[in-house]
């Protein structure tokens, strides 16, 4: 599946874990949360092979915000620092990220 069909499935999950989040089933929404995380790691492969870093970095930051908001503190990390480990990380999302994982830090 392409960066876009991977992408879309995404945020499909996200609407209907925010639509879930809204209506107090929590334990489901954080089920599409982690779901929809995994579409957008796998996104976030596809489109790292491409030319588009800023793509990529934006990506990358939603993958690890999503297993955030999904509560997988360790899937999180994890990838977090994978992502800042790869050169064709953009500067902006380095900074995202390192912040994210600070918050990640906070809540372990």
């Amino acid at each position: 599946m392409s960066w876009d069909k991977n992408h879309r499935v995404s945020e499909s999950l996200v609407a209907a874990a925010y639509d879930l989040y809204e209506s107090g089933d929590i334990d489901l929404a954080k089920e599409n949360y982690l779901i929809a995380a995994k579409y957008e790691e796998k996104a976030a492969q596809f489109v790292a092979k491409a030319e588009t870093s800023r793509t990529f970095g934006i990506t990358a930051i939603s993958a690890i915000s999503l297993y955030l908001r999904g509560g997988d503190f360790n899937k999180a990390h994890l990838l977090g620092k994978e992502y800042l480990s790869r050169a064709e990380l953009p500067a902006f999302a380095k900074e995202q990220i390192e912040e994210l994982l600070k918050i990640l830090d906070d809540k372990q």
